[in-house]
């Protein structure tokens, strides 16, 4: 068989081949389908041609007189993309009828009707992507600061400060003011997160600073707060008094505070003055202290009955609250160790049996300085009113 290469063209070669060795129903030769696939693979070299060749067999015998007829279809298809695709498709039909010659494109039709069908085909994708993901990792660290920070008013000379704890956590506290007496002020700590400010001014500002000590690789930042102490209204100033002022200035000496034990006082009013005092848990003294922050005491009619509350001045600046909770009798003090001149003026009330034990042994509070609390010679003494509200040590 003779094939003819020709783009663009359609072109069927009909053979009809009368006399043939070939028995019915023989299959077409399998090398024809072959080289026509080759020719439209040749024609492609044209550009883009579609090809089609078909060539139908067609034998006849005398014994059986069957007319056998061969369709072969083969179709090639190739787009050049990023995806190559490459379809082959063989059909061949086969029909015997007794009457006539059909073609059929897809099917394979017996005298029993079979039809048979052959398929093949094949897909190729390649696709590659190249990605690359840069991953940035931003480490925040937050700075050290302490959290809550609060503070309270006590009295005229104490400030209260607190804040949240951080575990395993040190921390460094700076006091600031404008106040006169800044030496006197004294920090002391009842926990790592609680601490008062003694040795402080009446209506003052304090500017409190507290920063965690920062470990390797940290880093603290300070948080500041304003306290201030209690306002006092004066009710009388007994500086103005000159029998009073002669009292405890003009050379007489007035820094004796000795005192007596708080079960005495079992009768009013002195009971009921002292009732709800604690056992002073600031400074230490031992001594009485009431919810206004005073200290309890006794002194001489001359000055005032029981509830009377006053603002005492030292010589040194230091300041301090009072409550009259008993009766030293008509008088301005008692002698102190049977000296003219040693005149107690305040005496101090304990809290329970017996005062501390430096107290118990010279006699008097003004040995000792009481966490930044120091008591020297009085220079003033102020009646005052009770403030609006009640303190929380």
């Amino acid at each position: 068989m003779k094939c003819i290469k020709k783009p663009l063209i359609f072109l069927s070669i009909i053979l009809a081949l009368t006399s043939c060795s070939a028995p019915a129903n023989e299959d077409v030769s399998p090398s024809e389908t072959v080289i026509h696939n080759e020719e439209m693979a040749n024609a492609n070299n044209y550009g883009d041609v579609s090809l089609q060749t078909t060539v139908i067999y067609e034998t006849t015998t005398t014994s059986t007189a069957v007319t056998s007829t061969t369709t072969t279809s083969t179709t090639t298809t190739t787009t050049t993309t990023t995806t190559a695709e490459t379809t082959i498709t063989t059909e061949t039909s086969a029909e015997t009828s007794v009457s006539t010659s059909t073609v059929t494109e897809t099917s394979a039709e017996t005298s029993d009707t079979t039809e048979t069908t052959a398929e093949t085909t094949t897909e190729t994708v390649t696709e590659t992507t190249a990605e690359t993901t840069t991953v940035t990792t931003t480490t925040t660290t937050h700075p050290l600061r302490v959290n809550n920070l609060n503070v309270s008013t006590i009295s005229v000379s104490c400030l209260k400060v607190t804040w949240d704890e951080q575990p395993d956590r040190e921390y460094n506290v700076f006091v600031d003011t404008d106040a006169e007496y800044a030496e006197n002020i004294h920090l002391v700590y009842k926990d790592k997160t609680l601490l008062y400010l003694t040795g402080l001014r009446e209506n003052s500002y304090y500017d409190i600073t507290v920063i965690p000590v920062a470990k390797s690789g940290e880093t603290a930042v300070p948080v500041t707060i304003t306290g201030h102490t209690e306002e006092v209204e004066v009710i009388y100033d007994f500086n103005e008094d000159e029998e009073a002022y002669s009292q405890y200035n003009y050379g007489n000496n007035t820094d004796f505070f000795a005192g007596e034990s708080s079960l005495g006082l079992t009768a009013d009013p002195s009971r009921s003055a002292i009732a709800g005092a604690v056992n002073d848990p600031i400074t230490d003294t031992g001594i009485c202290r009431d919810e206004y922050g005073d200290y309890c005491c006794a002194m001489g009619t001359y000055f005032g009955y029981c509830w009377d509350r006053f603002l005492v001045t030292f010589q040194n600046g230091q300041q301090i609250t009072v409550k009259i909770c008993d009766s030293k009798g008509d008088r301005w003090y008692h002698e102190f160790g049977g000296y003219e001149n040693n005149h107690n003026i305040i005496e101090f009330i304990w809290y329970g049996a017996a005062p501390p034990d430096g107290v118990l042994f010279t006699g008097t509070w003004s040995s000792y300085i009481w966490n930044g609390l120091d008591l020297t010679h009085i220079e003033s003494i102020q009646k005052i009113n009770y403030p609006d509200n009640t303190v929380e040590y």
